[in-house]
């Protein structure tokens, strides 16, 4: 069993981070461009896609699992 060090788990949770900022950072880019804050709404849909795309790419997603 491989030991888990810890620059892995900083490793994860950067990426965590980045992804939850620059999702945060496009949601207020839209709002600033459009007026409307109800858009807001959009990050956490933002993050979930973000994460969707890294795992297809990564070959672990849905499309690994139904074949």
């Amino acid at each position: 069993m491989k030991k888990i060090q810890l620059s892995d788990v900083l490793k994860k949770d950067l990426r965590i981070i980045s992804f939850l900022l620059g999702t945060w950072a496009i949601g207020l880019i839209i709002v600033y461009f459009t007026k409307d804050e109800a858009l807001l709404g959009l990050i956490p849909i933002l993050n979930y896609l973000a994460y969707r795309i890294e795992q297809e790419l990564k070959d672990e997603g849905y499309y690994r699992a139904l074949e």
